[in-house]
């Protein structure tokens, strides 16, 4: 064989490798829609919230989230009104994309505009961002390089088909660094002892009924860890192979897909479960569809070239994604990225650390208590309404509560040195609470306190502590109220 033919045989195999790692067209079809109704249900929460985190009334008001960390100009959208009707205004662009993604009509622009919407709610309110929304932060914007309307639009001709090149690359390199980085940010020994998913159940707020009552399963537990740890640092690597690509998917995105929804049941994580569902439907082979009878049926495989200028740029990229990950694996949280890739990975809202429950979970439970003084000598419940709630422990912390007011409440106490964050949310409790009750009922003061309850290393809780937060006077609040 001469070293000619020799060189071709590895380029046929490379190919063959390539085009076997592609994406069918319906399984991009079902991503782009499971992607848009996502990012609905991510601006619904936010009109949901509204009041409470987007304007300059809320626990979040626009000096402070500037304050926090200054975004990139091109993320500012929703930095543009502080009032209610104003943000409401400014959040129809969001809605619009994402119905139009859904339908797949102009679905680039739509996944642009969806992209700036996600990444300017984040933005907005620092304090609340959570694992779900980085997800679909990369995800959307590594879903602008894909062809995500090659079928089930209606009103347009199905074309099917085995889809690879670039853009499915970069979309698999970062569905891989999600999970094997976060299998390697989990290094403490409470992951490789077993204890992490007994030690994550503890946290209170966050689990659910459902989890609470795994807490008497230790054994499987224990099984859970490893399993996790196994899924996240070797089974992720399944959707790479070049044996049995389509069988190996298949066993990837059920095993990952269940994962997730064990999470979802057992934790208030928010939309990072469905986002993490989402997020493996390119996987799904072709001939899943074919059995389900959901067509049109492939009919080989071609290449979506991508222009060469932007076939630099999702290089570049994609060496830039890397080495953030790379950077964040031997560096502390609160270390930022070098300047350079700092800017670059913060302009495109590519930064990354997936360190979720890593290097272990956290130890720290509690919840929070907000006290408002009548001036009859009354103590009201200022967070919940109702009679004062006291030092007593709810029988479900978390209960009632969204999975971002909760994430809030963690960095408010976890960032507890930063007075601005916790004068603001005693200024909006105080205007909410004056704005919705007669002036013989208004509170002068409040006083917030976090209830912290450390889990001990052999998995009990210790007594919890009352930490002083911050007391506020409502004069001003009151005023304005009337």
């Amino acid at each position: 064989m001469t070293r000619e033919q020799d060189d071709s045989g590895w380029a046929r195999t490379g190919r063959a490798w390539i085009e076997s790692l592609g994406f069918d067209a319906r399984a991009l079809a079902a991503f782009r829609i499971g992607l848009a109704l996502v990012v609905l249900a991510t601006a619904i929460t936010a009109v949901r919230d509204l009041g409470t985190f987007y304007t300059d009334e809320s626990a979040v008001p626009r000096a402070l989230a500037l304050e926090e960390r200054e975004p990139p100009l091109q993320f500012r959208w929703l930095f543009l009104s502080g009032t209610p009707i104003g943000v409401g205004l400014l959040l129809l662009p969001l809605f619009a994309a994402a119905v139009s993604l859904a339908l797949g009509r102009w679905t680039r622009v739509s996944t642009l505009i969806c992209w700036l919407g996600v990444c300017a709610l984040m933005a907005r309110n620092p304090y609340g961002v959570d694992f779900g929304d980085r997800i679909l932060r990369v995800l959307l914007f590594w879903s602008l390089f894909l062809p995500l309307a090659e079928a089930w639009v209606p009103g347009r001709a199905k074309r099917g088909g085995q889809i690879f090149g670039l853009a499915v690359v970069a979309y698999l390199v970062q569905l891989v660094l999600i999970y094997f980085m976060g299998a390697l940010h989990k290094s403490d020994v409470a992951w490789w002892e077993g204890n992490a998913v007994s030690l994550a159940l503890t946290l209170d707020q966050m689990t659910t009924p459902i989890g609470a009552a795994l807490r008497e399963w230790p054994t499987l537990l224990q099984l859970a860890t490893f399993g996790t740890l196994v899924l996240e640092g070797v089974w992720i690597w399944l959707v790479i192979s070049p044996w049995r690509t389509g069988a190996c998917r298949v066993l990837a995105a059920a095993a990952f897909i269940a994962f997730h929804l064990a999470l979802s049941a057992s934790l208030r994580l928010g939309v990072f479960p469905l986002v993490c569902v989402v997020a493996w439907l390119p996987l799904i082979p072709g001939p899943v569809f074919d059995r389900l009878g959901l067509g049109p049926k492939a009919t080989g495989a071609r290449s979506t070239a991508l222009p060469g200028a932007v076939a630099a740029a999702v290089v570049t990229l994609l060496a830039l994604t890397v080495a953030t990950n790379l950077y964040g694996l031997f560096t502390p949280t609160s270390q930022t990225l070098p300047s350079p890739l700092d800017r670059s990975s913060r302009g495109f809202g590519l930064e990354q650390r997936w360190s979720l429950f890593a290097p272990r979970p956290d130890v720290v439970d509690g919840w929070l208590v907000a006290t408002g003084h009548r001036r009859d000598g009354t103590l009201v419940d200022a967070l919940r309404g109702g009679p004062a709630a006291g030092a007593t422990r709810p029988d479900d912390p978390g209960a009632g509560l969204s999975a971002r007011w909760i994430g809030y409440v963690r960095k408010l106490y976890a960032g507890r040195e930063r007075p601005a964050q916790k004068q603001a949310l005693a200024r909006y409790l105080c205007l909410r609470w004056n704005a919705s009750h007669p002036a013989d009922e208004a509170i002068d003061f409040v006083a917030i306190d976090f209830f912290q309850e450390l889990t001990l290393p052999d998995g009990r809780e210790d007594a919890p502590i009352r930490v002083p937060l911050t007391r506020h006077a409502c004069e001003d609040e009151h005023r304005a109220a009337g």
